[in-house]
């Protein structure tokens, strides 16, 4: 390793206090003193250790019970590397890995610095002084789950989302995980997901907040998590809202599920969800429609063709008029034959209820709907309301005993159509769908 590569190490380094440690050993390499080089970085990396378990011993009381008996050893001058070591290992604060690599440090360092016949290599003195900055000072932290665990013990707290929204769902998240060091992201949502199924209350809802303001910033490696304990909670009953409201949230998680199984079992679940569409609020994250809207909003025209064509169906005679299912049905011309039919059934149907829902539909949206059809077909869906209205269905009749002055595009189509030149079609049409006896040319005093 060139001289300059040790040199951009010491720019890792966390602590800004223990940065004159390690320039030190820096000076000692370049000096050659390779065994100085040893004993200085230890040095660093102990007092690095006993400052990041004073952290940790905020939020861990056995921690804390450690810090104290430490603090005592180094205020007797006693040695406390070997104690404070071990004890961190048997609290599963070090990992075996961490634990061991720190032991090779110790080792060498007492090599060096005690008459043993041992004389550090520049290979030795690189090794260590790199191993300790990449593995402890460069870390935010003694554990990287300990900020988890402290963020953890609070989303029980009233006030952790101090008010709704998803924007700032997604304001509290970043700010609670800026700490959390991405390594610590698997154990972070595995614990999120297990404590979400054995709880209720306060806890339980922002745990959910929580997830879907994670999962909402659109980071893949955090998507791909995600996706993974969605996977391990799949047939467990108490976490079908919790998926649920996640795919709603983002459907690209979808796109992340490794077995095709998986995708299977999920799809069962969003047919399940089906059967509560008209029996729960839709303003839930869990709620089909939203899961749908998600899904056609996100996935690819190819994505939902293969995986999810048959959930499209069912929704569109759930909720033909949803905005998100026009829109997607002006990508796909198969949805979109099947839309215009049910509306033109609809628009004539002798149900009351089933013409009154199209005629309330379309005043709310009717330049998206009528994006659907030809001039051709907007004056027979006009034909087949005013059918409607001959048979008694009220809405249709308040629509035309209004003159179509709340549907503008629909009057002014069939205005223009009733002028000479197309009236002998537009009688076509009134002889085809309409079921009392009008002609085309006193079509024009019925609406103007």
């Amino acid at each position: 390793m060139l001289l300059r590569d040790l040199e951009e190490q010491i720019f890792k380094i966390k602590n800004p206090i223990l940065v004159d440690y390690m320039k030190e050993a820096l000076n000692c390499y370049n000096s050659k003193s390779f065994r100085a080089t040893i004993i200085v970085s230890s040095i660093a990396l102990f007092e690095d250790i006993f400052i990041k378990l004073g952290y940790l011993a905020n939020i861990n009381h056995p921690a804390k019970v450690l810090l104290e008996e430490v603090k005592k050893r180094r205020e007797d001058q006693n040695i406390y590397e070997v104690y404070m070591l071990d004890q961190l290992k048997s609290l599963k604060i070090l990992s075996e890995l961490d634990y061991s690599m720190l032991e090779i440090v110790r080792n060498l360092r007492n090599k060096s610095a005690h008459p043993s016949g041992h004389n550090p290599s520049p290979e030795e003195a690189r090794y260590i002084f790199n191993l300790i900055i990449d593995n402890v000072l460069s870390k935010e932290s003694l554990t990287t789950k300990e900020s988890s665990d402290f963020l953890l013990s609070r989303l029980g707290s009233v006030i952790f989302f101090p008010d709704s929204g998803r924007e700032l769902n997604k304001k509290v998240v970043v700010h609670e995980i800026s700490t959390i060091h991405p390594e610590a992201y698997d154990y972070l949502l595995s614990k999120l997901f297990d404590r979400y199924l054995s709880i209720t209350g306060t806890e339980k809802d922002n745990i959910l907040r929580f997830l879907t303001g994670m999962l909402d910033l659109g980071d893949e490696p955090i998507t791909s998590k995600m996706a993974n304990q969605i996977e391990r909670n799949l047939e467990k009953p108490n976490a079908i809202e919790l998926i649920l409201s996640l795919v709603t949230i983002d459907a690209n998680i979808l796109t992340k599920l490794k077995k095709t199984l998986s995708r299977d079992r999920l799809k069962v679940i969003f047919k399940g969800s089906f059967s509560n569409f008209h029996l729960t609020s839709q303003i839930s994250l869990s709620h089909p429609a939203n899961i749908m809207k998600s899904i056609m909003k996100t996935l690819n025209s190819e994505e939902i063709i293969t995986e999810y064509w048959d959930l499209i169906l069912v929704y569109a005679e759930l909720n033909s008029y949803d905005n998100s299912l026009i829109e997607y049905s002006l990508m796909n011309n198969d949805l979109k034959i099947i839309l215009k039919n049910k509306y033109m059934k609809s628009a004539g149907s002798s149900f009351y209820e089933t013409s009154n829902m199209f005629c309330l539909s379309l005043e709310r949206n009717e330049e998206l709907i009528l994006s659907l059809f030809t001039n051709d077909e907007i004056v027979e869906l006009f034909i087949r309301i005013l059918s409607a209205s001959y048979k008694g269905a009220w809405e249709a009749q308040r629509i035309i005993g209004n003159k179509l002055n709340t549907l503008t595009r629909l009057k002014r189509v069939v205005l223009e159509y009733e002028s000479n030149t197309q009236r002998e079609k537009l009688q076509i049409i009134l002889d085809t769908h309409y079921s009392g006896n009008l002609k085309a040319d006193k079509l024009r005093s019925l609406i103007e």
